[in-house]
Protein backbone atom coordinates (compact mmCIF):
# COMPACT_ATOMS: atom_id res chain seq x y z
CA UNK A 1 0.00 0.00 0.00
CA UNK A 2 1.63 3.34 -0.56
CA UNK A 3 -0.50 6.66 -1.16
CA UNK A 4 1.26 9.48 -3.57
CA UNK A 5 1.00 13.21 -3.17
CA UNK A 6 0.01 14.66 -6.01
CA UNK A 7 0.05 18.41 -4.91
CA UNK A 8 -0.43 20.44 -1.99
CA UNK A 9 -1.78 24.26 -1.80
CA UNK A 10 -1.53 27.01 0.71
CA UNK A 11 -4.58 29.11 1.15
CA UNK A 12 -6.76 30.83 3.16
CA UNK A 13 -9.58 29.19 2.96
CA UNK A 14 -11.14 25.99 1.37
CA UNK A 15 -14.72 25.94 0.97
CA UNK A 16 -17.11 23.20 -0.65
CA UNK A 17 -19.81 23.66 -3.73
CA UNK A 18 -23.22 21.82 -3.39
CA UNK A 19 -21.96 19.97 -6.66
CA UNK A 20 -19.12 18.86 -4.45
CA UNK A 21 -16.30 20.81 -6.53
CA UNK A 22 -13.88 22.87 -3.62
CA UNK A 23 -13.52 26.34 -3.78
CA UNK A 24 -9.30 27.82 -2.50
CA UNK A 25 -9.35 31.32 -1.22
CA UNK A 26 -6.25 33.09 -1.32
CA UNK A 27 -3.80 30.99 -2.55
CA UNK A 28 -0.30 31.62 -1.71
CA UNK A 29 1.44 31.08 -4.86
CA UNK A 30 4.74 32.24 -3.75
CA UNK A 31 6.22 33.47 -0.54
CA UNK A 32 4.21 33.96 2.54
CA UNK A 33 4.77 37.57 3.46
CA UNK A 34 3.94 39.42 6.89
CA UNK A 35 3.82 42.78 7.73
CA UNK A 36 5.56 42.17 11.39
CA UNK A 37 6.23 39.65 14.00
CA UNK A 38 4.81 38.11 15.80
CA UNK A 39 2.18 37.59 13.34
CA UNK A 40 -0.76 34.45 13.54
CA UNK A 41 -2.32 33.47 10.14
CA UNK A 42 -5.22 31.52 9.87
CA UNK A 43 -4.26 28.70 6.85
CA UNK A 44 -5.89 26.25 4.78
CA UNK A 45 -4.06 23.54 3.39
CA UNK A 46 -5.77 20.95 0.69
CA UNK A 47 -3.69 17.73 -0.51
CA UNK A 48 -4.17 15.91 -3.90
CA UNK A 49 -3.78 12.06 -3.13
CA UNK A 50 -3.33 8.97 -5.22
CA UNK A 51 -3.90 5.70 -3.54
CA UNK A 52 -2.90 2.19 -5.45
CA UNK A 53 -5.27 0.28 -3.44
CA UNK A 54 -8.82 0.29 -1.74
CA UNK A 55 -8.56 -0.24 1.66
CA UNK A 56 -8.59 2.19 4.90
CA UNK A 57 -5.33 4.08 4.89
CA UNK A 58 -4.13 5.69 8.22
CA UNK A 59 -2.55 8.75 7.13
CA UNK A 60 -0.46 11.82 9.28
CA UNK A 61 -0.28 15.65 8.11
CA UNK A 62 1.79 17.66 10.09
CA UNK A 63 2.27 21.66 9.88
CA UNK A 64 5.43 23.24 11.14
CA UNK A 65 6.13 27.04 11.27
CA UNK A 66 8.95 29.24 12.35
CA UNK A 67 8.00 29.71 15.70
CA UNK A 68 8.72 28.36 19.26
CA UNK A 69 5.30 27.00 18.61
CA UNK A 70 5.13 22.71 18.39
CA UNK A 71 4.13 21.61 15.07
CA UNK A 72 0.46 21.03 14.66
CA UNK A 73 0.06 17.02 14.18
CA UNK A 74 -3.35 15.22 12.12
CA UNK A 75 -3.86 12.11 12.03
CA UNK A 76 -6.81 10.51 10.01
CA UNK A 77 -8.35 7.57 8.51
CA UNK A 78 -9.10 7.90 4.42
CA UNK A 79 -11.29 5.09 3.34
CA UNK A 80 -10.71 4.57 -0.44
CA UNK A 81 -13.31 3.25 -2.82
CA UNK A 82 -11.45 3.20 -6.25
CA UNK A 83 -7.26 2.59 -6.40
CA UNK A 84 -5.02 4.57 -8.27
CA UNK A 85 -8.00 7.80 -8.55
CA UNK A 86 -7.25 11.25 -6.89
CA UNK A 87 -9.10 11.91 -3.79
CA UNK A 88 -8.29 15.61 -2.32
CA UNK A 89 -8.63 16.23 1.95
CA UNK A 90 -8.41 20.15 2.96
CA UNK A 91 -7.77 21.05 6.83
CA UNK A 92 -8.94 24.37 7.25
CA UNK A 93 -8.98 27.43 9.53
CA UNK A 94 -5.73 26.49 10.83
CA UNK A 95 -4.18 29.07 13.19
CA UNK A 96 -0.28 29.13 12.79
CA UNK A 97 1.99 31.24 14.83
CA UNK A 98 4.91 33.36 12.70
CA UNK A 99 7.91 34.47 15.05
CA UNK A 100 10.34 35.22 12.26
CA UNK A 101 11.61 34.62 8.99
CA UNK A 102 11.85 30.74 7.66
CA UNK A 103 9.92 28.28 5.93
CA UNK A 104 6.73 27.05 6.33
CA UNK A 105 7.05 23.02 5.85
CA UNK A 106 3.77 20.33 5.74
CA UNK A 107 4.80 16.81 5.74
CA UNK A 108 2.78 13.77 5.45
CA UNK A 109 3.38 10.13 6.63
CA UNK A 110 1.21 6.62 6.32
CA UNK A 111 0.56 4.58 8.77
CA UNK A 112 3.98 4.55 11.46
CA UNK A 113 5.93 5.28 8.73
CA UNK A 114 8.25 8.28 9.08
CA UNK A 115 7.36 11.67 8.03
CA UNK A 116 8.62 13.49 4.81
CA UNK A 117 8.34 16.75 3.97
CA UNK A 118 6.06 17.33 0.82
CA UNK A 119 5.49 21.53 0.67
CA UNK A 120 8.19 24.01 1.63
CA UNK A 121 6.87 27.84 1.69
CA UNK A 122 9.09 30.86 2.64
CA UNK A 123 8.06 33.09 5.04
CA UNK A 124 9.39 36.81 5.21
CA UNK A 125 8.56 40.17 6.87
CA UNK A 126 7.57 43.26 4.48
CA UNK A 127 5.29 45.20 2.72
CA UNK A 128 2.17 43.55 2.21
CA UNK A 129 0.32 44.05 -1.71
CA UNK A 130 -3.07 45.49 -1.17
CA UNK A 131 -5.81 44.85 -3.21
Amino acid sequence: MQIKVESVIVCEDIRKEINNKEILIGVYSGNIVVASYPAMLKLAFWVELVPDSMDVHHLGLKIESPSVNPPIEVEFDLSVKEANTAATIAFGNLPIAIERDGELKVSFKEGDGDWSVIKQKKVLRGPVPSA
